[in-house]
């Protein structure tokens, strides 16, 4: 494994400051968002309190009494959308921030960092819904690259050589190549969610083993990137 350093191109400077755009407000997509959210817990609410409304008119054979719980549970339903809404779109602006605030330090201070290294063994982490499939590539005697994403769906990844450019401040990868024989996982691990834990990061470098890595993700250790360290 080889790593070598240089500044942002004006195209990667660019594709760091767009990074962030799918995170950006559109009324579009709030709109589209919101009725669908309120369609499903409102509606969900109305129908369940159909069925049940159903079940204790012919349990007590008293049809007047469940008549209050469709509205009651669909204004319920109603509720706990808006609260969803307002949550999601609270983290949305956050997580846009901090993705504003990582480029402008990447472009303040940052550099790219070009990696080379030749690929021995795999682990596949399992897909989450539509995420793409997620890898856990062994670099060094004691070092694993992980990647995840749809643009990994391909039949001859993962490869022998891989070529890694990214940014050195927010890990962002700016280009990915590889090239050779394909290295077949050896190993699945499973996932609950898209990354698997918060802290693991497409593009970064950790220390373990492919068979030293636990059968769920989440009982992976948290660590911090290691790839100034593997030199």
């Amino acid at each position: 494994m080889t790593l070598t350093y240089r500044q942002h191109t004006e195209a990667e400077i660019r594709q760091l400051r767009g990074s962030s755009a799918w995170l950006r407000f559109k009324l579009t997509d709030f709109l589209g968002v919101a009725s669908l959210t309120l369609l499903f817990y409102a509606g969900g609410g109305w129908f369940v309190g159909k069925g049940v409304a159903h079940l204790l008119s012919r349990a007590f054979s008293a049809p007047s009494m469940p008549t209050v719980l469709p509205p009651l549970l669909c204004s319920v339903g109603a509720t706990w959308a808006v609260v969803s809404i307002v949550r999601g779109e609270r983290a949305r602006s956050v997580a846009r921030q901090r993705s504003e605030e990582s480029t402008a330090a990447s472009l303040r201070g940052g550099r790219v960092e070009l990696v080379e290294c030749d690929v021995t063994e795999a682990a596949e982490l399992e897909e989450y819904e539509d995420e793409g499939p997620g890898f856990f590539l062994q670099v060094a005697p004691d070092v694993l690259l992980f990647l995840q994403g749809q643009h990994l769906m391909v039949d001859d990844f993962p490869a022998c050589k891989l070529s890694l450019a990214r940014d050195s401040h927010s890990r962002f990868i700016l280009d990915l190549q590889h090239s050779g024989q394909r290295v077949e996982p050896k190993r699945r691990i499973h996932t609950k969610k898209f990354g698997g834990v918060e802290w693991l990061q497409g593009g970064m470098f950790i220390r373990g083993t492919v068979d030293g890595l636990p059968s769920d993700v989440e009982a992976l250790p948290e660590q911090r990137d290691v790839l100034g360290e593997a030199f």
